[in-house]
C-alpha cells in the first residue's frame, strides 16, 4: 500500500446532494465538511454536522461520498477535506510481531499529514527561497517589504495579494505625520494634516479640517447646521432659549437673593398659626394687617433685572380670588438714609399676584409679586435697583380687590426672592 494521490480535499459548487470523496480516507472521523458562502463579505465557512437529522451523512466505511441533506445553495460551495490528527500511533514492540501493513498505514498517514500541512502552506504568504530564514515557494521578498511606501493590496482580479507602491495603491495616507486617508467618491486620496487645534469635520459629504472657534469664550452649538455663539459680555450667563436659532443665548443671570425670609410683625400683624402641618400667617378678609421684611440686593445682581418675590398661599374656600400686595421702598445704600421714601413700588394686582381659587379646598397656590419694574426701576421716583441696595417690603392682603371671604393662609417659610 502507498499514498500517491496528492489530493487531501475536494470542493464542489452549488447544486446536488451526493459528492464523491476523491482522496484516500483512513478513518471516517477524519472527514471535515464545510459550507462556504461566497455571497457575503467577508466570505464565511460554516462547519457542517454529521447525522441524518443534521447536515450530511457518509457513504461507506471508509467513506466514498458525502451526502448532504439538502442541495448546496447558489453562491455556496461544499468543501470536503481530510484532517488527520498530528500524531503517530503505530507502536512496534521489541521482538514482537512486525506487521508490514501497520507500518505502511502509519507511513501513509504521515504522508497525509504532510499533504494537509502543505495545503495550508500553499494558501499562506511566503518569502522567496533565497531570503534569510526562508525557503519554499516564491511570493515576495522581505527586502521588498522594507522598501518605503510599499503596501500589500488585493489584486484587481480579487484572487491574490500584490505588493505595490503608494502611488499605485493610494491606500495609505502618506508619509507626513497626521495625514489621513479619505475617499473622494472615486479614489482613496490623501488629506493633509490640519493646523493645531483644528478638527476634522464634514460639510456636503466632504471631510475637511476646520477651526470651530477662534475667539476666546466662543461656544459651538447647532441649528440645522453647526454655528458659533460669540462670547457674551462680562456678567452674562448662558441661557437656553428655543426662539434663538442656536437654542442658546447670553442673558442676565437668574440669582436667588433669599430663600427663607424673616418677617417682622408690627402692631396689627396677621396671627401666626400652624395649619395642616404648615406655619402660616392668617390674613383675615377686610383686615388691615401687614408683615414687614428687608431684602438685600446680592452682589451678583445684574443691572436692569427685575426682583420677584415668590410665595405660597391657601384658603379653605373653593371659589373667589386672593390678592396679596407688596409695597416696596428702595434704599440706595450709597446715598440714602434708612428712612428714605422717595423711590417706591406697589406690586401689580393681576395674575400671578392675583390667585383664582378652584374646587380643591386648601390647595397651595403660587403667588409672584413684582418688587420693582421690569427694567429694575421703582414705580415712583424712578430709582434704579443696584447690587448692595436694600428693599423694604410691606406685605398685606388687598381685600378691596380680592373676593375670598375666608382667611388667606400665607406659608411664610416657603418664600424666596429671585432676580431675573
Amino acid at each position: 500500500m502507498s499514498l500517491t494521490n496528492l489530493i487531501q480535499k475536494v470542493v464542489y459548487g452549488s447544486g446536488g446532494t451526493t459528492h464523491s470523496i476523491t482522496f484516500k480516507v483512513f478513518d471516517n472521523d477524519e472527514i471535515v465538511v464545510k459550507l462556504r458562502d461566497e455571497s457575503v463579505s467577508p466570505i464565511t465557512e460554516t462547519l457542517q454536522v454529521i447525522g441524518s437529522s443534521n447536515d450530511y451523512t457518509l457513504t461507506g466505511d471508509p467513506a466514498t461520498a458525502v451526502v448532504t441533506n439538502s442541495t448546496v445553495p447558489a453562491s455556496n460551495k461544499l468543501v470536503i477535506e481530510r484532517v488527520i490528527p498530528l500524531e503517530q500511533e503505530t507502536d512496534h514492540i521489541n521482538a514482537g510481531t512486525f506487521l508490514a501493513e501497520d507500518t505502511e498505514t502509519g507511513l501513509d498517514k504521515l504522508a497525509g499529514q504532510n499533504q494537509q500541512q502543505q495545503d495550508g502552506i500553499d494558501r499562506s504568504l511566503k518569502v522567496t527561497t533565497g531570503s534569510a530564514g526562508g525557503s519554499g515557494g516564491a511570493s515576495f521578498d522581505p527586502t521588498f517589504l522594507a522598501t518605503a511606501d510599499k503596501v500589500m493590496a488585493i489584486n484587481s482580479a480579487g484572487t491574490g495579494i500584490d505588493l505595490v507602491t503608494l502611488a499605485t495603491a493610494t491606500t495609505i495616507p502618506g508619509t507626513t505625520k497626521g495625514d489621513v486617508m479619505v475617499h473622494d467618491g472615486t479614489d482613496n486620496v490623501r488629506l493633509a494634516v490640519g493646523t493645531n487645534d483644528q478638527v476634522l469635520a464634514v460639510a456636503t459629504d466632504t471631510p475637511a479640517w476646520e477651526s470651530l472657534v477662534a475667539t476666546k469664550g466662543d461656544l459651538m452649538s447647532f441649528d440645522t447646521t453647526r454655528g458659533i455663539l460669540g462670547v457674551g459680555a462680562n456678567g452674562l450667563s448662558l441661557v437656553a432659549d428655543s426662539t434663538e436659532s442656536l437654542g442658546i443665548k447670553w442673558g442676565t443671570p437668574g440669582s436667588v437673593g433669599v430663600r427663607s425670609i424673616v418677617w417682622s410683625e408690627p402692631g396689627g400683624a396677621p396671627v401666626k398659626d400652624i395649619q395642616n402641618g404648615c406655619e402660616v400667617f392668617n390674613f383675615i378678609d377686610g383686615g388691615a394687617q401687614t408683615l414687614q421684611t428687608c431684602i438685600f440686593i446680592p452682589t451678583a445682581y445684574a443691572a436692569g433685572s427685575q426682583a420677584l418675590m415668590r410665595l405660597l398661599v391657601f384658603s379653605p374656600s373653593t371659589s373667589g380670588t386672593v390678592l396679596l400686595r407688596a409695597t416696596v421702598t428702595l434704599i440706595d445704600t450709597s446715598t440714602d438714609a434708612v428712612t428714605a421714601s422717595a423711590n417706591t413700588h406697589i406690586s401689580l394686582a393681576t395674575t400671578p399676584a392675583l390667585v383664582t381659587l378652584d374646587a380643591t379646598a386648601n390647595k397651595l397656590h403660587p403667588v409672584v409679586l413684582d418688587l420693582c419694574e421690569v427694567a429694575g426701576t421703582m414705580e415712583t421716583g424712578g430709582g434704579a435697583v443696584g447690587a448692595g441696595d436694600m428693599l423694604k417690603v410691606v406685605l398685606d392682603r388687598d381685600s378691596g380687590t380680592d373676593t375670598d371671604t375666608a382667611d388667606t393662609r400665607f406659608v411664610f417659610g416657603a418664600t424666596e426672592v429671585t432676580f431675573t
